[in-house]
């Protein structure tokens, strides 16, 4: 699903530093902003099988 204004709720988080410096890489590495990082990591996670598919 494409992320759209419409569809996307804003959530605050505490993250640990080397989880924004690992969400920051990955944003660099995919050129995309940290806030899409979260989505894609998300995404890739399937809770029914509580495996990573990225």
């Amino acid at each position: 699903m494409q992320a759209t204004q419409a569809n996307l709720v804003r959530k605050q988080v505490m993250l640990s530093v080397d989880n924004v410096h690992k969400l920051e890489r990955m944003a660099i590495a995919r050129g995309s902003s940290v806030a899409e990082a979260i989505r894609v990591a998300v995404n890739a996670y399937n809770p029914d099988t509580a495996e990573c598919v990225v």
